[in-house]
């Protein structure tokens, strides 16, 4: 309430639903901490391959795909939701802005973590307009992490959370 001038129950159930993690967004299933936070290296090129081996090998891939179907039922909810409590605020708009650009980022990153469970069942595809909108939303977030890191530190991030599943597409289209 002291941050939006309304009443903050409503904006914990929605970023609730729109941060809400799931594979190829939080850590360990995507470039980011695939190391578990020992260093900011780059995750190798069949890092995203692997872990999904790995997850099937522990019988936990079925839970990560109704995990990601989960989410996309949710999302768009959780974002109308975020818009509509944005336009009722009487301040904090910076805070909201940054969530809401912050749930279109993770919107995005469900489509893809879709688009690499589709991937598995499909047999033959030309991957080639998912890696280039991929590319475009890598360029996407480069330039908004560019507004509050140093462009160094925004590029590196950025490549941490986009390389790994570019290069998982790139080698799926081969």
């Amino acid at each position: 309430e002291q941050l939006f001038g309304i009443p903050g129950d409503e904006f914990y159930n929605i970023v609730s639903i729109v941060g809400s993690p799931f594979p190829f967004v939080d850590k360990k299933s995507t470039g980011i901490m695939w190391t578990g936070m020992k260093d900011m290296m780059p995750a190798p090129g069949n890092y995203i391959e692997d872990f999904i081996e790995q997850e099937k090998t522990k019988g936990i891939w079925e839970n990560d795909v109704q995990i990601i179907e989960k989410n996309i039922a949710e999302m768009p909810d959780g974002l109308a939701g975020l818009y509509s409590f944005a336009q009722k605020a009487e301040r904090g708009s910076e805070i909201l802005d940054a969530w809401m650009r912050g749930g279109y980022f993770q919107f995005r990153q469900l489509s893809i973590a879709n688009w690499i469970v589709k991937s598995q069942t499909q047999t033959e595809s030309n991957y080639d307009e998912t890696i280039m909108t991929i590319k475009a939303l890598k360029k996407q977030y480069y330039d908004w992490a560019g507004e509050w890191m140093t462009p160094d530190y925004a590029g590196q991030t950025t490549g941490l959370i986009y390389d790994a599943i570019l290069n998982y597409f790139i080698n799926k289209n081969e």
